[in-house]
């Protein structure tokens, strides 16, 4: 058997050529092409292993698979797999043939598949087309569950089940789910074999190997298609494409692959939580398990008998036994839960079934106590300590007199130097200082990471805007600018925020302050919020973008990856880090903000100083762990260019 197969040009040129009969036991088999204009081509998909053409002989459409690679192991694979399905009677499965030597190029002969030719939608299709009708949705939930009883019965396993390979194929009111592309398939023959593939991410638990190879390995797949249509039957909304603000790939359903690694703080699942639908949550209780379990342990896909409605009317009384009620003295407490996200204040009513088996934490101020739900709890009352702002998580980490951070001022009679024209005088004289200084004082120019400069806070009057991780780039990258250090020192005021962060100029490496200012909402790991925006720093300074990267968790940075993140055009391009003042400005026990202000040199993008401040927020890892990340951050002023 030859193992160097064709290419797909190399097929397709053939069949121009020829037709049916470059075939040998379908020869007059009519082929179809795809496209006819511009020009025309026969080839309709390919896949990894093999490219599929589309062919009609006798009146029936059949699929013809090339294959691309292949060994003898492989082709021994699809003649078991084909001889156990043609004896085989499921409504899922597609007629396959296996054909050895049947079509010849370049005076070698190779093998096909010929399969039925399915006319239908793929699954995500036909979601698509039936996204408001429930009825549909949940008849297709029931389908799918039992095609998954149906492959354990007969001992198989797709082991790639995702949106192209199940075809709906009838009438929205009589429609049948068929399973396609067969090549990673087990059946009981194969038992002593692994499998050749792990399937996509989307629909994969996070743990599969190719060891996993057995009739129950679809269940993950399973149990993720009718979680998703589930939801969709809650929020349809969820189905918009993720520029839209959905979570719709086209190769998806709703979930990608780190939703599964990091389940307890992936955004989806949280969303989808907090629909506190009881037939919802059913299966995300069930997908949270799976993920955080080994592969062996789950469970066979069925359909949720939860009930939809929160409370069940008996004898004319409302029976509140899905509900619980939190309370607190004083009101406006924050409930929180294990993933660190707000569900909201007290007094708050929350459905017992979606947190079921968790600890809420209930947060007044600085006091937090923490609550177990279980099957019995259904009221909760609980006493704090009188604080001034009962609505507001204060900041409890200023024990001593210090000075005002930059995004908060109180109000008081102007002084002289309040009003309006003390800044025009200001500006007139400094402007007339520097360029009488400029006149005796010769320039020397050094790179900035050398000096210690001392620089004005930002004012709570400046306009935050968020900071690109990238900055436009000229034609050609421009050298490292020399800047004149003699001028560029500004004296502090009063109000400035203190220079917690101190810096080695010569190595340009980040000494980690003493930090006081939150240590009291400190993580799983025992950082701060400001110790985790210097770990990020004093990474980048040290050319470490991969533990820079591990701080982070911003949307936007996460969907371009941390190749992107790493590169010239983001933060791979940043060395020696010079930081001035890096200081807690408000924290809490689930998010926080840190004032930074620091200089760096960039070979790319030019060297600037900025005025930032970093947005964290507390998450939980896929081991309950709570960690500190920065999620976004926002220039106070522009940055200085250097």
């Amino acid at each position: 058997m030859v193992n160097n197969y064709p290419t797909i040009g190399e097929y397709n040129q053939l069949i121009q050529k020829k037709g049916g009969n470059a075939f040998k036991s379908l020869n007059g088999i009519n082929l179809i092409p795809s496209m006819v204009a511009p020009i025309k081509v026969y080839l309709f998909g390919s896949g990894a292993f093999a490219a599929v053409f589309k062919g009609s002989l006798n009146g029936t459409n059949y699929a013809i698979r090339c294959f691309l690679t292949a060994d003898n192991v492989a082709i021994d694979r699809y003649k078991i797999i084909c001889d156990y399905l043609n004896d085989l009677d499921a409504s899922w499965k597609t007629e396959c043939e296996f054909l050895e030597d049947e079509i010849s190029v370049n005076g070698n002969s190779y093998p096909i598949l010929k399969m039925e030719w399915l006319d239908g939608l793929l699954i995500n299709q036909f979601i698509s087309n039936h996204l408001s009708d429930k009825n549909v949705l949940t008849e297709l939930q029931k389908k799918l569950v039992a095609v998954s009883d149906d492959l354990e019965k007969h001992k198989i396993g797709h082991g790639d089940l995702q949106c192209g390979n199940i075809i709906i194929t009838g009438s929205s009111s009589n429609f049948q789910v068929k399973l396609i592309d067969y090549d990673g398939m087990y059946v009981p023959a194969l038992s002593n074999k692994k499998s050749i593939e792990k399937g996509r991410s989307e629909f994969q638990h996070p743990k599969r190997t190719m060891n996993n190879f057995s009739p129950e390995m679809d269940r993950f797949s399973f149990w993720v298609m009718i979680t998703a249509l589930e939801a969709l039957k809650v929020d349809k909304t969820l189905w918009l494409q993720v520029m839209q603000g959905g979570f719709n790939t086209l190769d998806n359903m709703l979930f990608i692959g780190q939703d599964f690694e990091q389940f307890n703080s992936s955004k989806l699942v949280n969303k989808l939580y907090n629909l506190n639908k009881p037939s919802l949550s059913f299966y995300l209780d069930k997908l949270n398990k799976f993920c955080n379990s080994s592969f062996d342990e789950i469970e066979t896909p069925t359909i949720s008998n939860a009930i939809s409605q929160p409370n069940i009317i008996i004898h004319g009384k409302e029976f509140e036994n899905l509900n619980i009620h939190i309370n607190t003295n004083p009101h406006g407490a924050w409930v929180i839960n294990s993933n660190f996200e707000r569900l909201g204040k007290t007094p708050l009513t929350l459905n017992k079934n979606t947190y079921k088996g968790e600890v809420l934490i209930i947060a007044f101020g600085t006091q937090v106590k923490k609550i177990p739900i279980d099957e019995n709890c259904k009221e909760v009352n609980l006493n704090f300590e009188e604080i001034d702002k009962p609505n507001i998580l204060p900041n409890p980490i200023i024990t001593s007199p210090k000075p005002a951070p930059p995004s908060i001022q109180t109000k008081k009679k102007k002084s002289f130097i309040e009003t309006d024209f003390f800044l025009p005088i200001c500006i007139i004289g400094i402007f007339a200082f520097i360029l009488a200084l400029s006149t005796i004082i010769p320039r020397k120019k050094t790179s900035f990471s050398t000096e210690t400069i001392s620089v004005q806070a930002p004012t709570a009057e400046a306009p935050a805007t968020e900071a690109p991780a990238t900055q436009p780039l000229a034609i050609e990258a421009p050298a490292i600018e020399e800047v004149n250090t003699e001028l560029t020192a500004i004296e502090a005021p009063v109000s400035a925020v203190p220079p917690i962060g101190e810096v080695d100029n010569i190595e340009g490496t980040l000494i980690k302050p003493d930090f006081g200012q939150s240590k009291e909402f400190t993580d799983d790991f025992n950082n701060s919020p400001e110790e985790v925006v210097s770990l990020f720093l004093n990474a980048l300074s040290d050319n470490n973008c991969t533990e820079a990267w591990a701080h982070t968790y911003n949307p936007r940075w996460e969907k371009k990856g941390k190749s992107w993140f790493c590169s010239y055009e983001a933060f791979g391009a940043l060395t020696k880090i010079n930081v001035r003042v890096i200081q807690s400005l408000n924290c809490n026990y689930v998010d926080a903000e840190v004032y930074v202000n620091y200089c760096v040199e960039d070979f790319y993008n030019g060297n600037k100083c900025f005025f930032q401040k970093f947005i964290l927020q507390r998450i939980s890892d896929m081991n309950g762990k709570s960690k500190w990340m920065i999620s976004r951050l926002l220039n106070l002023q522009p940055p200085i260019v250097q």
